[in-house]
């Protein structure tokens, strides 16, 4: 659980399918991911968008979160709703735990989840950090987007984006937080179909 090898599951795929020349965009650990894919095989890429999250290393992790959701008896669970009940207490933020519940799915009569809670609580240290790629860059038409009241894409981290992406454009979305898609998403659409139509 690397970004490296994630980003080499999804060059992968590209080439197996036949898309080089690919639009990227990533959310969060999916940012990252996007990142990384771009400067281990830039040729793939036409375009990356990359939304609120940095080529850093974070402080704050989200082991909290998995480790409540790992916590949740999936045997008493018959309805989507109890889970969301269960899990409220540990995820109180409604956005945050609609989000995470989207990977509840249905098993039979009763529900599991499709992700795999036990490699990411293991892993958490590999995915709050960022691995470094000495002297690479990614000189691609590049996009960050970012929630202005996010902390996230800090001022102090836009120097870490432009070592690595020298050509990125910078755009912080006000009144939106890290969940920027959800919070503002006409917004954030507009920017990214602007983006991609400008050339």
């Amino acid at each position: 659980m690397s970004y490296r090898t994630l980003a080499t599951d999804i060059a992968d795929f590209i080439t197996t399918h036949n898309l080089h020349g690919s639009h990227v965009m990533g959310h969060s650990l999916g940012g990252k991911t996007a990142m990384a894919l771009a400067l281990q095989h830039p040729q793939l890429l036409k375009h990356l968008a990359v939304l609120d999250i940095a080529p850093v290393a974070y402080s704050h992790t989200q082991i909290d979160y998995i480790q409540a959701m790992q916590a949740l008896n999936l045997d008493t669970i018959k309805r989507r709703s109890d889970a969301d009940a269960a899990l409220q207490e540990g995820v109180p933020d409604t956005v945050l735990r609609q989000f995470l519940l989207q990977n509840l799915v249905p098993d039979g009569d009763g529900f599991e989840w499709r992700i795999n809670l036990d490699a990411l609580a293991d892993q958490m240290d590999e995915m709050i950090g960022f691995p470094t790629f000495a002297e690479q860059q990614y000189n691609g038409p590049t996009l960050f987007i970012y929630g202005m009241d996010s902390d996230y894409v800090l001022a102090k981290y836009h120097s870490a984006v432009r070592t690595y992406f020298p050509t990125a454009q910078m755009l912080g979305i006000e009144n939106a937080e890290h969940w920027l898609h959800v919070q503002k998403p006409n917004r954030v659409v507009d920017a990214i179909n602007h983006f991609l139509n400008a050339d």
